[in-house]
């Protein structure tokens, strides 16, 4: 049975709009334990893909990444100088090995060698996600997707339309109301599922077919609502061993 994760946890923007989607991971290769796996690649059409390993490749993953050791480094933990870059996690159901704060690029003393050597192990990780980036088929089914009210321009490409039948802003939050405010909403997540799931995602497509080159586009789309006000939303595929809140348990050994 193989179990593995290589997840990028998010830094930047977590419990945002942005980040409320992010909570799995803003970069991953998951391996569910039967050699099905799910990739993802914020910023890479923004979109989970699926398929499964053969049994030669599922060994030249453990081999590449050093699979057999994790048992004894469990625990491992790095860290860099970049003090809000996310957390690298390796995970085969019960050990976990951590690079934080990009250890990778940037490794700091006392944790040099302990960098280097998982830097030897996420490399390999990572060419096996890319690999299967381009190799795996989009998933379908559900999705979850937030939207907050656009208070300054931050994106650069087309503003579409809603496409969904419930207003847009029934579903808003406001970024710039804070929690100690009586207005206060907590950005929050969205199950849509069927026509709505297949429409929501359309409009994702048509987000990264549009997006100008060079613009911070990545994750997120901006959709023109009425009365001259303009949102931002995030749109996530769901995967199927999330629990009711969205959320991947840590540890998925079968």
């Amino acid at each position: 049975m193989f179990t593995f994760q290589r997840v990028d946890v998010q830094g930047g923007w977590a419990g945002t709009v942005f980040g409320i989607l992010w909570r799995n991971g803003h970069n991953y290769l998951r391996i569910d334990g039967h050699c099905r796996y799910f990739a993802y690649q914020l910023g890479r059409n923004d979109r989970i893909v699926t398929g499964s390993l053969t049994g030669a490749e599922a060994i030249a993953l453990a081999n590449e990444t050093k699979y057999s050791t994790w048992p004894d480094l469990n625990g491992l933990v790095a860290t860099g100088g970049w003090f809000d870059a996310p957390t690298q996690v390796l995970n085969d159901g019960t050990n976990e090995l951590f690079c934080r704060q990009n250890c990778r690029d940037s490794p700091q003393e006392p944790d040099v060698e302990s960098a280097l050597l998982l830097d030897s192990m996420f490399d390999p990780a990572d060419v096996w996600r890319d690999r299967l980036l381009s190799e795996g088929t989009p998933v379908g089914g559900d999705v979850r997707f937030a939207v907050a009210i656009q208070n300054k321009i931050i994106h650069a490409g087309t503003y579409l339309e809603w496409p969904l039948s419930t207003p847009i802003k029934d579903y808003a939050t406001d970024p710039t109301v804070t929690p100690e405010d009586e207005n206060y909403v907590e950005v929050r997540a969205t199950l849509a599922r069927g026509a709505d799931a297949a429409a929501l995602r359309l409009m994702r497509e048509q987000a990264v077919a549009t997006a100008i080159s060079g613009s911070q586009t990545e994750g997120w789309i901006t959709v023109d609502g009425p009365g001259d006000r303009f949102y931002e939303v995030v749109v996530s595929d769901v995967l199927p061993y999330e629990d009711e809140d969205g959320i991947v348990p840590r540890h998925t050994r079968e």
